[in-house]
């Protein structure tokens, strides 16, 4: 066992070896400054720094077992569909207990709406593993990217074994989920045409306080009625197909019996 003599001695050659290091660095930093011109420098500093952080980055990357998505809300000049279908999907899974949210309701929406702010993420699960939405808003720096807009974009990110399933599984079900509650939301117009000289369409949201379950009208012509209703709704996929409903479709005007064939 080292005295305490001797391990006094061990920490001062411990200290003495410690001061010349840095008295070197601070010599070597001195020389650097006064020697190398700044233009030099900040290429070295620059060149160092793109080295570093692209070798970290294909590195770690090798290492990761998750990757991402970007989903851009433009798609060069136009929209992009799943971006658009991903902010009216979120809505349904975000959690409503989140310290910050945004809220937003238009006149024709039944229901007041939630949305991410910025850099905020939320959690989804499908078949059995799980996915992180990130929101993400890049705003302009000032007089710099004055001419330049806000970006808007969401960041998915999941398991690389599950890239197959949600390439061809789970953004199908994004874009179908969205256009059932785009469905659900589209409001019922009332179109009529202008009487000024050009004569053009104009339409209105037809928001009226009678509904057909108020309607007064025969139980059983009523239950008819919604039942026609029901079966052109639900081959309204084969109508979109072959241009125009089938002869055998019919749509009740009268007593039961009386139907006018299309």
């Amino acid at each position: 066992m080292q005295s305490f003599g001797e391990m006094q001695s061990m920490a001062t050659n411990i200290f003495s070896a410690y001061a010349s290091v840095a008295a070197s660095v601070m010599l070597y930093r001195s020389m650097v400054n006064d020697i190398i011109p700044e233009p030099v420098k900040a290429f070295f500093y620059s060149t160092f720094d793109r080295f570093s952080k692209s070798f970290f980055h294909r590195y770690f990357r090798k290492l990761s077992t998750h990757m991402t998505l970007v989903v851009d809300e433009k798609n060069g000049l136009t929209g992009n569909q799943i971006y658009d279908a991903a902010e009216i999907y979120i809505r349904t899974i975000i959690n409503p207990d989140a310290e910050r949210l945004k809220a937003d309701k238009g006149r024709t929406q039944k229901n007041i709406s939630l949305s991410m702010e910025k850099d905020q993420e939320v959690t989804d699960s499908y078949k059995g593993f799980q996915l992180k939405w990130q929101f993400i808003l890049v705003e302009p720096d000032g007089d710099k990217d004055r001419f330049q807009s806000e970006k808007r974009y969401f960041e998915l990110t999941f398991e690389k074994q599950n890239k197959d399933t949600v390439l061809n599984d789970y953004l199908s079900f994004v874009l179908a989920k969205a256009e059932e509650m785009i469905e659900n939301e589209r409001a019922v117009k009332l179109y009529t045409r202008d009487s000024s000289f050009d004569n053009t369409w104009s339409c209105i949201n037809l928001d009226h306080p009678l509904t057909f379950d108020k309607l007064a009208m025969d139980p059983n012509m009523k239950r008819a009625i919604i039942e026609d209703l029901d079966r052109f709704v639900r081959r309204k996929d084969y109508y979109r197909k072959v241009g125009r409903p089938g002869r055998e479709d019919t749509c009740c005007t009268g007593r039961r019996g009386q139907e006018s064939r299309v």
